[in-house]
């Protein structure tokens, strides 16, 4: 099985800072809780506790197998599959979504993409996303900063009919930066 940075802690489930602070802006007792680029599952393990629900979605093998391996008792569907295929899960009823150091993967196209299948899964739903506070030259999206992810989430969100009251934004911080 593949180890990534943060292993380590992940395996003696330790908390991060990052995922607490995100599931604290909601309240997300007894809801169905979606997290996009769920990785190694961290908020998953968490939002087990209070949510309904738990749902992740995540494109890699290795991320999904440490999730498995490590918190395999959590009660959480997990479909493997990339972040703008999010229309084609089969739950309806989201009412929490968090895109947690995931956005900032996606090309503008992609992220529109997977917005409008949010409008399919998650109609009115609160959505919390956070991105680190520099980008990697190698990830994908054009033109990386804050300024045009807000504005270019808010313009297709409240165009899909979401109300942008409930989208919740936050730089976040790279471990160890």
């Amino acid at each position: 099985m593949a180890h990534s940075e943060g292993a380590k802690d992940f395996r003696n489930q330790q908390k991060f800072a990052s995922y607490e602070k995100a599931l604290a802006q909601m309240d997300i007792a007894g809801k169905v809780v979606l997290d996009i680029g769920t990785g190694r599952g961290e908020l998953l393990v968490l939002a087990s506790k209070q949510a309904a629900q738990c749902i992740g979605i995540d494109y890699s093998d290795d991320a999904i197998a440490i999730k498995e391996h490590y918190h395999a008792n959590i009660n959480a569907k997990i479909y493997h599959m990339h972040a703008q295929d999010v229309g084609q899960i089969t739950e309806k009823n989201i009412e929490c979504v968090f895109l947690i150091n995931t956005i900032q993967f996606l090309s503008k196209e992609e992220q529109a993409t997977m917005f409008e299948g949010l409008a399919k899964v998650a109609a009115g739903a609160q959505i919390y996303i956070e991105w680190p506070v520099f980008c990697n030259p190698e990830w994908r999206v054009e033109d990386f900063n804050w300024k045009q992810i807000v504005d270019n989430s808010n313009k297709i969100l409240t165009g899909l009919g979401m109300r942008s009251d409930k989208i919740w934004y936050f730089k976040g911080r790279i471990r160890g930066s």
